[in-house]
């Protein structure tokens, strides 16, 4: 189990998360990343901070990657059920559109 300080970040060494991203609750940056889509320059604004300490963390904290990987999987998951849709549509044009996403290869996500 991985132990947290009192602001929620995961214990690492103590230069590795930066400063200025250390001293904001886990919880804010996670709910900022989540809210612009993990857009870091918006999470970022938002936070109050520069953009490129938020791309270092995302680096090197993986509970931060893990959320990255969550957002980007729901924007997937999204665009798959829209095609899924498209192809039971009694419209012939958004079948046809739809199968051409269905015709390229699968990438594997795991």
């Amino acid at each position: 189990m991985t132990t947290v300080d009192a602001l929620g970040w995961p214990q690492m060494r103590r230069s590795a998360i930066p400063a200025c991203v250390k001293a904001i609750a886990f919880d804010d940056v996670v709910r900022a990343l989540i809210e612009t889509r993990v857009n870091v320059v918006k999470a970022a604004e938002r936070l109050g901070i520069p953009a490129p300490p938020l791309r270092r963390a995302l680096a090197i904290v993986p509970s931060l990657l893990d959320v990255v990987i969550e957002v980007e999987d729901a924007r997937i998951d999204l665009a798959q059920q829209n095609v899924d849709e498209m192809l039971q549509s009694d419209d012939k044009l958004l079948k046809k559109e739809a199968s051409f996403f269905r015709a390229a290869p699968a990438q594997a996500r795991c």
